[in-house]
């Protein structure tokens, strides 16, 4: 058996905001024997939104590449951008005659604007809560907000988590200099769920200095932009079973807002990947090597970070 040394995020003192506790949140992953399928990148559902969509938003092909409300950009109203930083700490974890592959991922804002979820409130623990994202102007006040998820309560953490942040995915890959993951195959984790505070700046380069987020229990929550939010490969969801994949070269596709729910000024920059070797050592235990990964040409910070800082 493997095991791992970390720490789990836990108590964050901010000049504007309480002393909480950070819990994490994870998702138990369904996975499978590995199937494959032609499907090149996340589908979402790209007419499913409750507002009309700014025209630029739809590129030569017909195809949505963000999903910024018509009067944003009139309104001069700053838009958040989402993006997964390159996965950290990966290894496998041999017990119990299964195998996982566990990584530490981030989800970043590189936007203009906060990325600022709000709970609809009461709330209970049976029912789930309607999760509004609320776009704000540069001086704070808030424009307009949209309803684009929903707020689970995780009974382990006490608190209330938003669907459909990130996904985690294999993809199969022609050998050791393939760079463009095409083919899925069914071994990932869909729509995790997560509790988005401020956690890492990226670069150090945050136009803002102090977190905004650090609770996960008030009625906001949510990622300022040159922040990202972390989560450890120690925490139960940040893992997939790869107990019955065959050896060979595989992408590891992290993607955040997988389903287009969120409001972002661009999508075809939300997933980072690694290139990975999965095979057997001498004995027989099964090993990985990292060979490769995507590039952060614009934000050097997505690819090289103090994770769990």
């Amino acid at each position: 058996m493997i095991l791992f040394q970390c720490k789990i995020k836990s108590i964050m003192k901010t000049s504007n905001k309480n002393i909480v506790v950070i819990s994490t949140i994870t998702l138990f992953i369904v996975v499978g024997v590995i199937i494959i399928s032609p499907i090149k990148d996340v589908q979402a559902h790209d007419t499913d939104w409750n507002w009309t969509v700014d025209s630029d938003c739809i590129n030569a092909s017909g195809r949505y590449v963000c999903n910024i409300p018509a009067d944003a950009k009139t309104a001069h109203v700053l838009i958040p951008d989402l993006r997964e930083a390159i996965p950290q700490q990966i290894g496998l974890q041999n017990a119990h005659q299964k195998t996982t592959l566990r990584i530490s991922t981030s989800v970043a804002n590189t936007g203009d604007g906060q990325w600022q979820m709000r709970s609809e409130n009461p709330a209970t623990q049976e029912l789930p809560q309607l999760a509004k994202q609320q776009l704000l102007l540069s001086d704070g006040t808030l424009w307009k907000e949209y309803t684009v998820s929903q707020f689970e309560y995780h009974p382990a953490h006490k608190h209330f988590h938003i669907a459909a942040v990130t996904s985690y995915e294999l993809y199969t890959a022609t050998g050791s200099s393939d760079t463009e993951p095409i083919t899925k195959t069914n071994i990932g984790s869909q729509k995790v769920t997560f509790c988005l505070i401020d956690w890492i700046k990226i670069s150090d380069n945050s136009p803002n200095n102090e977190r905004a987020y650090s609770n996960c229990d008030g009625q906001f929550q949510g990622v300022s932009p040159g922040w990202m939010d972390q989560y450890h490969q120690e925490l139960e969801g940040q893992e997939l079973d790869v107990t019955n994949v065959p050896t060979g070269y595989y992408f590891l596709v992290v993607t955040a807002n997988p389903e287009h729910n969120f409001i972002e000024k661009d999508f075809t920059n939300n997933q980072a990947w690694i290139l990975i070797h999965y095979n057997n050592d001498d004995k027989g235990n099964p090993k990985l090597e990292i060979l490769n990964q995507s590039e952060c040409l614009d934000y050097p910070g997505l690819c090289k970070y103090s994770p769990n800082r």
